[in-house]
Order: structure tokens, then sequence, then C-alpha cells
């Protein structure tokens, strides 16, 4: 009998946070950039764009967890070669909000590696699989649907097999939530 009231009460709990639950799609921006700092290196930064998804469930009055699904392209550009990679990264956000309008967001990403390419050379083997990366942000809820977005994004470890590069970039995106 305790199973069974256990069990109806997480279904209920679960159907419950269900309601509040938000969906919604985001796209947009970004400045990236490949950093080497051991040989005090620094690509030029290089626009790219983010395109995907998110979920946004609440954890209180003012915080929440994002989790997002995105395709994004990084990459970097220097005299000699210019860099592209394109990732599928998964952030998994702690959200809180200051105030209806404002809020603030941090937490771990992971990037999968689906391309490197510079010029028409693949360079895929000589990058990790994962891309580890920290994300901070905050943004402005244009109304209850709408919200715009600014996010730093840094690898926490390294990028690549053999060296210590880092990816680092600013994203700018527009998010609609269903």
């Amino acid at each position: 009998m305790k199973k069974i009231i256990l069990v109806l009460t997480a279904v209920i709990a679960f159907s419950a946070s269900q309601a509040q639950t938000k969906f919604g799609l985001k796209g947009g921006i970004n400045s990236s950039k490949e950093r080497y700092p051991e040989a005090a290196l620094s690509t030029d930064s290089k626009v790219g764009f983010l395109v995907g998804g998110f979920v946004t469930i609440p954890a209180g009055k003012k915080m929440s967890i994002q989790t997002e699904l995105l395709f994004q392209t990084l990459g970097g550009k220097s005299m000699v070669e210019n860099m592209k990679t394109t990732y599928i990264q998964v952030p998994v956000l702690f959200k809180l909000n200051a105030n209806k309008k404002v809020y603030f967001e941090a937490g771990p990403q992971i990037g999968f590696l689906l391309s490197a390419k510079s010029g028409a050379t693949n360079q895929k083997a000589a990058y990790k699989s994962t891309d580890l990366q920290l994300a901070l942000g905050t943004g402005f809820n244009i109304n209850k649907q709408v919200s715009l977005g600014l996010r730093y994004g840094s690898t926490l470890g390294s990028m690549g097999k053999d060296d210590k590069g880092k990816n680092q970039s600013f994203a700018l995106s527009l998010a609609y939530s269903f």
C-alpha cells in the first residue's frame, strides 16, 4: 500500500510540475575564438550561429533549471587559417529570476563535436570529441513568451587532443516559449 501511495504521489507531483514546465525554440548569433594560453596565441573572433530548443523546469519561485539542445558553430580566424567547428551543445543551466523581466543563468555545458575544418581541410582528429564548458549568462524577458539572452561560454579543460586550446564565445539569442 505504501508503494502505491508513493507512486501516486510521484505521478501527481510530476504532472503538477509539467503544467509549469516551458518548452521553446531559440536561435541567435555568436562571436567565438580559440585561445591557446600555453603558446600565448589567440585567434580573432569569428561570427557563427546557434539554433535549437529548450526545456525550463521550475525549481522554486525564482529558480529554474533550463536544459537545451543546440546546434552551434564556433571557431576563429587567424592570418594563416580560418577554423570552423560545429557542435551539438547541451547546457544544463541554473536560472535565477531577479524579477519578472531580468534573469541570470550559470552551469555546465557539454559540446559534442560534429566537424572541425580549416578551410577545406578536415581537422576533426586534432580535437577532442567532447568540450566541457562553463556557461554564464543573463537575459531579459520581453513578455511571457519571448526573451533575449546574452551568454558567455569557455572550455574548462582543453578542446584539443595535443594542446591546451579553449573555445570562448559570446552568444546573443532570441527565445520563444510555447
